[in-house]
């Protein structure tokens, strides 16, 4: 027993009825650029019965109590109810059991490196980091604008239905079905009028924004100033409802933003056309096929043609540059632009949401009478959002012994055994399950162990 003992398996809980029995947290560090107002961890508050999730930006670990009272504070308002079991990590951000023991709330810590049993919030947490790459992704701004984005996907999130409920949290919570005929593309360009005090009798009454999320207690919009005037400095946060979104206008994405000079002429041969792709994909190697010299340096790509930079672009992923074109004039036709589907629309709108979550909300009625037609390839999503496959049961059927054999090797051995052996290397006929083993010294000794093995 105590040298065979392995981890028990986990199993699923049932899921309160009841508003605020059980509410689950969990801290995340972004591991990014600080974002606005110095903000580097993200904190998540979700009750059980509904999904319904809060979120909080942190400047460090130990404000978490802090902001669990003020959520405490407001939806015990809220919903005059009180919460019963706050469940949790081992993380340490609440350690306070005076305060706890004081209300009354049962606070339930999962078992030492075992954040399986705070699944629901280790869930959440990866679905709104997701949504917030993915965001990111198709916005092409800066790391910085996570905080905001991480508030937008929890507000979108709980306006959209899970697997598990066909009501979206928001309606769970509130008693009432959300209104999505307001939501817009986040990070898209908008001009936002300015307020009467601020405005002139005569000139320019809005000014060039970027919308970054929705107000949390007021009907209106967060824009982030990007071209200033007198009376509103740059870089500044405000919010208004009256604006005018342009939901298609980024910096790229649908739009080619690789430039040539008018006269020339810039071709490819043998590339590959993709219908779905939105964006080209132009391969290195198909550039220096075409006579084209690539240069890589400090995370800034150059395609140059003779003496002269004919593109030229910034790494966004390990393997993938973004055209710029500043360093260039003129205009590149390289693909067709196309105006997105309803259903693009949505899928943007909401986050990045999955097909399956748009079909549910248009069964309930939330899109209008117009038919959202097919989801098309969304690129930013398997960039932002790809997961590992999971593994099959693997069911050979092999006739006889050594038609089909397994071998694996274990060690680093911290001990040597008799001998001064570290290593054993293990060899599985796959139809008999007969296992013959090898201590070796080193590594390297594995495959003359296969040979000595293959002679038998």
């Amino acid at each position: 027993m105590l040298t065979k003992i392995t981890r028990q398996p986990f199993n699923g809980v049932n899921r309160e009825s009841k508003v605020l029995d059980l509410i689950h947290s969990d801290l995340c560090d972004f591991h990014a650029n600080p974002s606005f107002g110095h903000n580097k961890y993200v904190i998540t508050f979700i009750d059980d019965a509904s999904r319904y999730c809060y979120v909080y930006l942190l400047h460090a670990k130990h404000e978490a109590l802090d902001k669990f009272k003020i959520y405490k504070q407001e939806v015990e308002l809220q919903r005059q109810e009180s919460i019963k079991v706050f469940r949790t990590d081992r993380g340490g951000e609440y350690y306070d059991p005076v305060y706890f023991q004081s209300t009354g709330i049962i606070h339930q810590t999962t078992a030492p490196y075992t954040p399986q049993q705070n699944g629901v919030a280790e869930r959440k947490n990866r679905t709104l980091k997701e949504m917030v790459n993915s965001m990111l992704s198709y916005s092409v701004l800066s790391e910085g604008f996570w905080g905001e984005a991480m508030l937008t996907a929890c507000y979108i999130l709980n306006r959209t239905p899970n697997k598990n409920s066909k009501q979206t949290p928001y309606e769970i919570w509130t008693k009432k079905v959300p209104n999505l005929t307001y939501l817009r593309v986040w990070g898209c360009r908008a001009v936002v009028r300015l307020t009467e005090p601020k405005m002139k009798i005569l000139g320019e009454k809005g000014i060039d924004c970027i919308f970054i999320g929705y107000a949390e207690h007021s009907k209106c919009y967060r824009f982030y100033v990007i071209e200033p005037n007198d009376y509103v400095s740059v870089n500044s946060i405000i919010e208004s409802k009256d604006a005018i979104s342009d939901e298609e206008r980024f910096t790229s994405i649908s739009r080619p933003r690789g430039m040539i000079q008018p006269s020339s002429s810039f071709v490819l041969h043998n590339v590959r056309y993709i219908p779905e792709l939105k964006r080209n994909l132009i391969s290195l190697e198909t550039l220096e096929k075409e006579g084209y010299t690539v240069k890589l340096q400090s995370g800034k790509i150059k395609v140059i043609n003779g003496s002269r930079v004919v593109l030229s672009g910034t790494r966004r992923d390990n393997c993938i540059y973004s055209l710029d074109g500043h360093a260039v004039a003129g205009e590149l036709n390289a693909s067709v632009e196309e105006k997105d589907s309803l259903a693009q629309v949505w899928h943007k709108r909401l986050g990045h949401i999955s097909e399956a979550g748009l079909q549910v909300l248009e069964k309930q009625g939330l899109f209008g009478k117009k038919s959202l037609g097919k989801l098309n390839f969304c690129e930013n999503c398997v960039l932002k959002k790809s997961h590992r496959v999971s593994f099959g049961v693997g069911r050979h059927t092999t006739q006889g012994v050594i038609d089909y054999v397994h071998s694996d090797l274990w060690g680093l051995s911290q001990a040597e055994s008799l001998g001064g052996k570290r290593y054993f290397l293990s060899i599985v006929d796959d139809y008999s399950k007969r296992v013959w083993v090898y201590l070796l010294r080193f590594k390297h000794e594995a495959f003359e162990k296969f040979k000595e093995y293959k002679q038998l």
